[in-house]
């Protein structure tokens, strides 16, 4: 009996073109398991292929000239890449629906110290703190925190890009307006995620 397909192995098709198992998944309604698989050629495309059909041999009679046994076979273990022992990661946001953006961006889980002799990042220095923490926040429910907590320490610059991140019309007025503005929208935006 054949080995099962692995993440990240392998495989050349009967047809020539090789594919790198991405996971094997579950049927929630059949409990049939599937492959599934990336092309590693233009445009990268990901199939999903039932672990059976995957397995099979290839059917000679409909396919003649085949020269492969079976259906996709598993190239040398020393052809296949092995991932890299990568950090854990977090997501940097969750997707509120506030943005029209692919997702969350991963991040190293744990930070890194900057020591006083090492240079700091480019466009690091100087940041509010309490932007940060509302652009790091996962829900609507920490974004408020955050504003709550730290309003008074917002200056304009700051104000401006927490609207550009929730992609909304940059509003005018006193500081403290602006906030109970952005706190407006996130509390909407929070009643309408409840209802859903």
């Amino acid at each position: 009996m054949r080995d099962m397909p692995r993440p990240y192995e392998r495989y050349r098709h009967f047809k020539g073109k090789e594919y790198q198992v991405l996971l094997l998944a579950v049927d929630a309604g059949t409990g049939r398991q599937s492959v599934v698989y990336q092309g590693l050629y233009e445009p990268f495309q990901i199939y999903v292929r039932d672990l059976e059909e995957f397995m099979s041999e290839v059917d000679h009679q409909k396919y003649p000239d085949a020269v492969q046994k079976k259906r996709f076979q598993l190239l040398e273990k020393k052809d296949t890449p092995v991932p890299a022992e990568e950090p854990a990661v977090k997501t940097e946001r969750a997707n509120t629906g506030a943005r029209n953006d692919p997702g969350p961006k991963p991040v190293k889980a744990e930070a890194t110290k900057v020591s006083e002799t090492e240079p700091k990042e480019s466009g690091t220095e100087g940041v509010n703190p309490v932007l940060s923490a509302f652009l790091d926040a996962q829900t609507v429910e920490e974004q408020l925190e955050v504003l709550r907590k730290g309003q008074y320490s917002l200056t304009e610059k700051d104000l401006t890009l927490m609207e550009l991140w929730l992609d909304i019309r940059s509003q005018e007025g006193t500081p403290e307006e602006r906030c109970r503005y952005i706190r407006m929208v996130l509390q909407e935006r929070k009643k309408y995620q409840h209802g859903r």
